[in-house]
């Protein structure tokens, strides 16, 4: 095989199995990716890597039939296909396991590898004979030989519930796996023990992309592996041709040909003996999440969380504001202590969460912008549960004044906005409802470029000119240089490096970041 900067790495012989020519998907305001060409070949491991926003999701999503490309076309053995659904994506011989490790409790673990592969005639309850039959080999060939086909998926652990959800893939006739990333959710040892799989799986024959942010994964199990930066191929490379620092410096976005660094911000107070913290942290754990997690934020300060997926930043904010409990450790909100695991006294200590999600956990996309902005424990617009209805109008129309939210009147369903006026609805509720301390996760996900600045400008203001503390977990690492005064970078489940942001570069980031 040679490596090349700008294309694919071709093997001596043989055809691809599947294709990618000048694939391009652009969203509104974002270059998802900008032509790309690919080939995949059978009885091999391709592993794609780039940081988030490199275009990775978006390059599975077209193949395992959920995205339409805007440019280019998809060929299976040499034949121009249309991947329109996950079912056309599975009949031409893609098969996709997303980064979820997720089954439907009610089933058992064969009507799960089946679903969507039945006969016209199924029992719910249990197997057909045929079924056991394929439930049995896909199982085998995963290891699995003793797990039985009719026990409840319910009583899966994560690692099994990974390796049935590639079992399933197996049900398939194709011969091409996408994997995003599958070691995600997993401890070391349930890691290595599904790589070892993935390896007997390659020997049979089958084609399998790997997503990971892994790069020691990458590095041991692929035969060739490809750089995204920005929606855009940086090169291909085959076994031996690249080393995890090579691969660090290539995911690097640059500027000026090297990698940016950005403006430190305002001036913020700093944590000191003399100040009290609005939100102190010492030796927090949750077993499989994260441990011994050791921070403080002071009145004014935004401190930011660096995290790729999989490294429980996401998981720590749940848990200090108490909407899961943590195992141990203390959190304190202006030197009070704060019971782990409630809700309600987290809220009553002032912490409010922004979550991930913002579509399902942040809004409720059915009711008014008004209605969403006055809902919500401490809500200033209600008083003993009864609503002020002037009060709520109120609020709305400060919150469109005040955060710049493009909607043509309060009463608009909040779902007909774009995500980056979602997202400054759901902040309008939690500035408005007596908050001490503010944690957001992935604030900015999916949104333009303008909404994200405008977001992080605001909540930058907010902790100055309100001292509110806030913590900010995000995998986008420049917006964290830009926008926040410390930022500890946590990977698999630690703290593993602080710096302050004045001090840091985007490289130091990554590369503390990434495994």
């Amino acid at each position: 095989m040679s490596a090349s900067r700008d294309g694919a790495v071709t093997p001596a012989s043989g055809s691809p199995l599947v294709r990618l020519v000048g694939i391009g998907k652009s969203y509104p305001g974002v270059r998802a990716l900008e032509s790309v060409s690919l080939d995949f070949f059978e009885g091999e491991i391709h592993s794609i890597v780039g940081e988030n926003g490199a275009g990775k999701s978006t390059l599975v999503r077209m193949l395992a039939g959920l995205e339409q490309p805007d440019a280019g076309e998809i060929l299976v053995d040499g034949r121009a296909v249309r991947l329109k659904n996950p079912r056309a994506a599975r009949r031409d011989g893609v098969s996709f396991v997303p980064q979820e490790a997720e089954g439907i409790s009610t089933f058992s673990v064969g009507r799960s590898l089946m679903l969507g592969r039945e006969g016209r005639w199924i029992n719910r309850s249990r197997l057909s004979p045929a079924e056991s039959h394929v439930v049995a080999d896909a199982l085998g060939r995963m290891g699995m030989t003793g797990l039985d086909g009719n026990a409840p998926v319910s009583g899966l652990s994560i690692a099994e519930l990974r390796l049935c959800q590639i079992a399933g893939t197996l049900v398939d006739p194709g011969r091409l796996i996408v994997l995003d990333e599958p070691t995600a959710v997993l401890a070391d040892a349930d890691a290595e023990l599904l790589l070892g799989r993935l390896e007997r799986l390659r020997e049979s024959g089958k084609s399998i992309l790997y997503i990971s942010h892994r790069l020691g994964e990458v590095l041991r199990i692929s035969d060739r592996i490809t750089v995204l930066r920005d929606g855009k191929m940086v090169g291909t490379f085959a076994r031996g041709e690249i080393d995890r620092v090579g691969m660090l410096g290539l995911m690097a976005r640059k500027q000026g040909g090297a990698a940016r660094q950005a403006a430190p911000p305002k001036p913020a107070p700093a944590a000191s003996a003399s100040v009290t913290p609005r939100l102190s942290v010492r030796g927090l754990s949750r077993d499989g999440a994260f441990r011994d997690i050791d921070f403080d934020v002071a009145p004014g300060q935004v401190v930011g969380i660096a995290g790729i997926q999989g490294s429980g930043h996401g998981r720590l904010l749940e848990s200090l504001a108490g909407a899961a409990a943590a195992d141990s450790g203390d959190v304190t909100v202006d030197g009070v202590p704060v019971e782990r695991g409630s809700l309600r006294q987290s809220l009553g200590a002032g912490i409010r969460l922004v979550p991930e999600e913002r579509r399902t956990r942040g809004i409720v996309g059915s009711q008014s912008l008004s209605d969403n902005i006055s809902i919500g424990f401490g809500s200033t617009a209600q008083r003993r549960f009864l609503r002020k209805p002037k009060e709520e109008r109120r609020l709305a129309a400060e919150a469109i004044d005040e955060l710049g939210i493009h909607a043509k009147d309060i009463e608009v369903q909040v779902r007909t906005l774009s995500g980056g006026n979602q997202q400054k609805v759901v902040i309008a509720r939690v500035l408005r409802s007596n908050p001490g301390v503010l944690l957001l996760c992935e604030p900015t996900q999916g949104i333009d470029v303008r909404s994200k600045a405008e977001i992080l400008g605001l909540l930058r203001e907010a902790a100055r000119s309100e001292g509110l503390g806030v913590v900010l977990a995000s995998s986008e690492f420049e917006e964290l240089l830009e926008y926040t005064d410390t930022i500890h970078v946590m990977r698999a489940g630690e703290i593993v490096k602080t710096v302050a942001t004045c001090d840091a570069t985007y490289s130091e980031l990554l590369e503390a970041a990434v495994p």
